[in-house]
């Protein structure tokens, strides 16, 4: 999206999102030895995703895995739109 956005095209971040991470036929069971991995590693854990918080949140569901991480640097992290976001894109910007 960074082409098209650079060239000043508009278009709906959310409605670009369900259509690519809504239409993904995959079927994930949960990963229990993936989980204990996760758990057991006593560093802090992010999950870095150039998808939206939506499709994170559920990817690590399917796996599951959403305890393991103390969070998500995803689309809406990097690309905010709204007034809190904005506020951490200024405190970001700053460090």
């Amino acid at each position: 999206m960074a082409g098209p956005r650079a060239i000043a095209y508009q278009f709906d971040y959310d409605d670009f999102h369900g259509f690519v991470h809504g239409r993904l036929a995959l079927e994930k069971k949960p990963d229990w030895v993936l989980r204990n991995i996760l758990l057991s590693l006593p560093i802090c854990k992010l999950v870095f995703t150039n998808g939206d918080n939506l499709h994170a949140s559920r990817a690590q569901k399917r796996l599951g895995i959403e305890e393991c991480f103390e969070g998500v640097l995803c689309f809406e992290t990097l690309n905010p739109t709204s007034p809190t976001l904005c506020h951490l894109k200024k405190l970001r910007s700053s460090i």
